[in-house]
């Protein structure tokens, strides 16, 4: 029972303030006073014992033209233009030796991180050819090198396949013992 006398006074509360602020707005006094419960009661009617409450001017805030607002939620984020593309592995004339089976692990960094919600893709070329498909992966694994020089570069692409940043051309090189030159 209490709890539903604390709640209807909330509530009551609540209907007054609004009340007071709806009559504020349109210029009418507001009287209060205690009943004969010694509850506060208000009133737009004076009354014996009755004192006058002074209200001042509401506070308004100009609202924001919703123009403004859709047009601002037209414009969609742009990608950035990267800092940097480079090949992080393997170091630049870096050599590989006496590997029969070579696998060369090769790792790209890219500044900033690649910017996949773009469509942005990375794609490695060794030798001026493309290793597999373009894809989101920085680490490529390259499988049984020949011998001699090789050129990587790493090319961001976007989403409709042309290229937005190159890295600088990396070479490594791997050397393996020669066929003709085995001992007697």
């Amino acid at each position: 029972m209490i709890g539903d006398y604390a709640g209807g006074m909330v509530q009551f509360s609540l209907v007054l303030a609004l009340a007071l602020v709806c009559q504020s707005a349109v210029g009418a006094d507001v009287y209060r006073w205690k009943n004969a419960e010694g509850n506060l009661t208000f009133s737009d009617t004076p009354r014996d014992g009755a004192e006058k409450i002074e209200i001042g001017d509401v506070m308004t805030v100009p609202a924001h033209r919703a123009t403004q607002i859709l047009s601002s939620m037209k414009e969609k984020p742009k990608a950035v233009k990267y800092n940097s593309v480079a090949i992080s592995s393997p170091a630049n004339d870096h050599t590989y030796r006496n590997n029969e089976a070579l696998t060369v692990p090769v790792s790209v960094s890219v500044s900033p991180p690649l910017q996949i919600r773009f469509g942005h893709n990375l794609q490695l070329l060794v030798n001026g050819q493309s290793s597999g498909e373009p894809g989101r992966s920085l680490n490529f694994s390259l499988d049984e090198v020949e011998r001699g020089e090789h050129r990587l570069q790493a090319v961001v692409l976007g989403p409709d396949g042309t290229a937005i940043e190159r890295s600088p051309v990396s070479k490594f090189f791997v050397h393996k013992p020669s066929i003709a030159n085995r001992a007697p």
